[in-house]
């Protein structure tokens, strides 16, 4: 499910990125695939404050494609195929042998996997701050 697996990370991202877990949003789900499961889901979610996120997730692209883009009032970040830039200037490149979404996902699995030997869950995130998220994604399916 595009809206369950990498959406619920996506719209998480943005909601964090506009600095609140409590957002106006619109959020549409593509109809349901022979397997039963929405194969996209689009929004835009609106904080308080003004600032706005969109998020776009589609399992039918023929071309793989999986890249975040950030616009700000006076910088572009981008994150695509392990390099992130700002405004098109390199900040960190996966070709320095620097391999960051291979460690943050070993990175996440051990702190999971010590999490569920010792019972100390500070570093992992709990349910109700992802309320809000999985309210607003159980609209479309």
């Amino acid at each position: 499910s595009a809206v369950w697996h990498h959406g619920s990370h996506c719209f998480d991202l943005a909601s964090w990125l506009l600095g609140s877990g409590k957002f106006n949003a619109q959020v549409y789900g593509g109809p349901k695939w022979r397997n039963g499961e929405v194969m996209e889901v689009n929004g835009v979610l609106r904080s308080d404050s003004g600032h706005t996120a969109t998020v776009n997730v589609s399992y039918h692209s023929r071309i793989s494609y999986n890249d975040v883009v950030v616009i700000t009032e006076s910088n572009t970040f981008e994150i695509s195929h392990g390099r992130l830039t700002r405004n098109g200037e390199t900040l960190v490149s996966s070709a320095d042998g620097n391999d960051s979404l291979i460690d943050a996902v070993g990175r996440q699995n051990l702190t999971f996997l010590k999490a569920v030997e010792t019972g100390e869950l500070s570093e992992v995130i709990q349910v109700d701050e992802l309320e809000e998220v999985y309210r607003l994604l159980a609209l479309v399916c």
